[in-house]
Formats: structure tokens, C-alpha cells, sequence
């Protein structure tokens, strides 16, 4: 009989590659235009990228209905017992055996090997990407004390999708689309003293579709079905657009050896995928982030040096679209759909924590010994969000929503780490340093999924450098 922590090993079974060719061309200088000097920058970007995917297969077993299954222990109750940990199927959660391997066996009570092979090259899944864009910015010198910062950028990206097939298929199609972005900045800076200064700024940013080329966690892609749907999807897909205002103020102290600075900004995330009122897919999520940010970084005197910051952040789901609820067929009453707000709406944005602090500080003793440590503090984060809203109708149809009477919040906690650092210059050329991360091997959570799933941050590590400089 086995107690808690164990988990349960999911093949990953995805493999990719992607090649990448870009060409950057700038040009900056200075000129005047009577008392009024400009310092300009202009370049143009020309890039291409291809990704291919696939993944590896696992053949399994035939069953009494002579469909295959998969040799993973899946089909193991519980999941997780003496033979599935024997078989690498199954492992501790806080001390796993890094030297396990995994097999895939003929079956789950099976001794004898089977073939994992690669997806055949018609199966893979390829992205293409093209950019063309050019960029214009000019920093105006109005007068010594204030500067007008202004800048322009246009990006053309065309994007196409060609869909692995199944092992049996002989040809594919390709899913493109091409947009033309346009942003531009505006900001001004007021200089008070030679050593302060206060800004504002206003930015526009675009993501377009399928920027991600289909890798990682890509919200807006172009899909892999030629389907009547998907097609009238695709040519549907707005280009994601962000608002960013800015407003903040800097400071150099100690003869310009420590840097402060404060700022207060907002940013409105327009046409977000979700669901619309008509359980289609539709392009009027929102998304709105307003935070305040203070940082350092410098020398406080000759020995100590210190960099960080803190921020708080209120961000929140503004629009998040509708959720689908299926009431029941009741006598002659077919089943239907109804369409509620969806539970995201006003809550707070996901993978984004409120508070996060960050201080790091090196101590210098002598010209040659260097003493550093970090504390870092992020606050609970939010992976995704569910309720147990339910629809029910009656034998005339009419249909009746039943409130919520709970609310799922996927999280993970807040957490502090603690890092450390000796470094010591045998000579000017040579520098040998010592890193503990993670000092009081704290166990804690990098990131949540609106699933049940959560990534674990490393344990306590620790690493040596030996630097030379020639």
C-alpha cells in the first residue's frame, strides 16, 4: 500500500526543430534643424523561420475490441502502485530517480520491449513565417531640459500552416494569412535637475496570428483543418492589440553611482480569443493590466552594491466571452445549449502575480573577494478559473440556469527565494565564483495551468565559474 507523493510520468512524446535566417540593417545619427537637435535611428528587419513537429509513437497492444492501447500504465487503477514505480511509470514527486527509464513494454504486464518510432516526414506539422518590417525613431532635444521621443513601426507577417497528415495520406493543403501591422510611440521627458527626470509615454504593440509559428501555449493559430468552420475561423482571426501608458519619474544619487526609478502604468489588451454569445469563436476578449514599479540598481558606497525592485500589478480579465451549459434532453425536449458569461470575466489575469519583490546585494571586503545574495518574493498566481454552474430544462422546454454555488481557482502559492554568491579574482584575468540557488531548498511553483497541472521549481543547486578575460 503506497501513502501520497507519487505522480504519475506522462510521455512527452512531441519532438520539433526550426531554423531560422534573419538580416537587420540599421542606420542612426545625429543632425539639427536650427536649435533643435534630433538623434534618429532607422533600420529594417528581413527574417524567415520554418518549424516542423512531430511526434513519437508508441505502439502499444491490440485489446479484446482490437483497438491498440498504449503501454503507459494509463490504463493502471490506482495509477500509481509497486509495478508502475518499478517500471518508471510512476515516480516521487520531491525525490525522484533521475537514472529511471522508461520503456515502452508490449503491454502493461509485459517484460518484452515494443518500437518507438518517429512520426513519418507527410505526418509533420510545419509552420512558415515571414517578416518584413521597417522602423523610424527620433529622439528631439526641444530645449536641454525636454526631449520628444517619437517612433514608427510597420510589419508585414505572413504566416502558413501545412497540417501533418495520417501515415495513409498522400498529399496536404497549407493554411495562410498575411497582416500588416502598424504601431508607433509618442513620449516626452522633462529634465528638472542634470540628475533627475520625469516622463510619459504611449506605445501601441500588436501580436499577430500564429506569432508563436504553433509552438508553446499559442492562443490565436491558425488551426490544421480545412474544414468549411475552420476556414471561415481563420479569415475571422483578428490581430491581438495592446495599449501601454506610462508614466514615471528617475533619479541619480551619489554622483550618478545609484539610479532610482518610480512608475505607474496601464496596459489594454483588445481582441483576446474567446468564446461569443453564439458559442462561436470571437475576438472580444480583454485584458487590462494597471501596476505601480519601483527599482534600483548602483552602488550605495565603494563596497556595496545593490539591484531589485518591487511591483504590484492589478490585472484582470475585463471581457472574457461566454461558457457553453448543455441542459439535458427531457422527454421529447432535445438537448440544448445555453450560453452564460463567462467565470473569468472580472477575476484576476492569469500567470500574473500581484506582488513581486526582488533584492540583490554584493559586498566587496576587499578588492578581490565579492559576497553576494538575493531574496526574490512572488505572490500567488492564478493558473485558471471554474464554477459549477449548471442549465436543466422541462418537459416544455424552457430552460433554467443554476447559479454558481462554488468557484474553482486553479493556484499556486506565493513564495520566497533565497540565492547566494562568492566570488573571489585570483588574478585581474582570472575570477572563480561559487552560485547557491535556492539556498533553503524551498519547494514551490513556477507557473499554473487551467488544468490541474503546475511546474515545480528546481531544489537547492549550487554551481562554479572560472572566468578568464584575454
Amino acid at each position: 500500500m503506497l501513502t501520497g507523493g507519487y505522480v504519475w510520468r506522462r510521455g512527452n512524446t512531441r519532438y520539433g526543430y526550426t531554423e531560422a535566417l534573419t538580416n537587420q540593417t540599421d542606420l542612426y545619427g545625429t543632425f539639427q534643424t536650427g536649435s533643435i537637435k534630433h538623434s534618429f535611428a532607422l533600420g529594417t528587419e528581413l527574417s524567415w523561420e520554418k518549424a516542423r513537429r512531430g511526434t513519437f509513437v508508441t505502439r502499444g497492444y491490440l485489446n479484446a475490441s482490437g483497438v491498440e492501447v498504449l503501454s503507459t500504465g494509463s490504463q493502471t487503477t490506482p495509477r500509481c502502485n509497486t509495478d508502475t514505480i518499478a517500471r518508471g511509470y510512476c515516480t516521487s514527486l520531491f525525490n525522484p530517480n533521475p537514472d529511471d527509464r522508461w520503456i515502452n513494454y508490449a503491454s502493461d504486464t509485459s517484460t518484452t520491449p515494443a518500437a518507438i518510432v518517429r512520426s513519418l516526414p507527410i505526418e509533420e506539422t510545419q509552420n512558415d513565417a515571414k517578416t518584413l518590417a521597417a522602423y523610424a525613431f527620433d529622439s528631439i532635444t526641444l530645449i536641454p531640459a525636454l526631449v520628444l521621443n517619437l517612433g514608427v513601426r510597420f510589419d508585414r507577417f505572413e504566416s502558413t500552416v501545412t497540417p501533418g497528415l495520417a501515415a495513409a495520406g498522400t498529399s496536404t493543403f497549407r493554411l495562410s494569412r498575411t497582416d500588416d501591422l502598424f504601431n508607433w510611440q509618442a513620449g516626452l521627458v522633462f529634465k528638472p535637475t542634470g540628475n533627475t527626470s520625469l516622463y510619459a509615454s504611449y506605445a501601441t504593440s500588436a501580436t499577430p496570428p500564429n506569432s508563436l509559428i504553433a509552438e508553446g501555449q499559442e492562443g490565436n493559430g491558425l488551426g490544421t483543418t480545412n474544414t468549411p468552420q475552420a476556414l471561415a475561423l481563420l479569415d475571422s482571426i483578428k490581430v491581438e492589440k495592446t495599449k501601454s501608458y506610462e508614466v514615471g519619474a528617475k533619479a541619480n544619487l551619489f554622483d550618478e553611482q545609484l539610479s532610482l526609478t518610480l512608475a505607474a502604468f496601464q496596459t489594454d489588451t483588445d481582441n483576446a480569443r474567446v468564446t461569443g454569445p453564439n458559442n462561436n469563436i470571437e475576438f472580444i476578449g480583454k485584458r487590462r493590466i494597471r501596476g505601480v514599479e519601483f527599482n534600483f540598481n548602483g552602488n550605495v558606497t565603494r563596497w556595496l552594491t545593490v539591484f531589485g525592485g518591487y511591483t504590484h500589478l492589478d490585472p484582470k480579465i475585463v471581457e472574457g466571452g461566454f461558457t457553453a451549459l448543455t441542459a439535458a434532453a427531457v422527454g421529447p425536449q432535445a438537448a440544448k445549449t445555453v450560453l452564460v458569461p463567462s467565470v473569468n470575466t472580472g477575476r484576476q489575469a492569469p500567470q500574473t502575480a500581484r506582488d513581486s519583490f526582488t533584492l540583490w546585494a554584493d559586498l566587496k571586503p576587499t578588492s578581490r573577494l565579492s559576497i553576494g545574495g538575493g531574496a526574490f518574493y512572488t505572490s500567488r498566481v492564478f493558473g485558471g478559473y471554474q464554477d459549477n454552474r449548471s442549465a436543466t430544462q422541462n418537459a416544455a422546454g424552457v430552460v433554467t440556469v443554476v447559479p454558481a454555488t462554488k468557484v474553482i481557482s486553479r493556484t499556486i502559492p506565493e513564495y520566497w527565494r533565497f540565492d547566494a554568491r562568492l566570488g573571489y579574482k585570483v588574478t585581474d584575468q582570472i575570477e572563480l565564483s561559487v552560485n547557491v540557488n535556492n539556498v533553503t531548498d524551498e519547494t514551490y511553483f513556477t507557473q499554473a495551468y487551467t488544468s490541474h497541472y503546475a511546474t515545480i521549481a528546481p531544489g537547492r543547486s549550487a554551481f562554479a565559474t572560472l572566468g578568464f578575460k584575454f
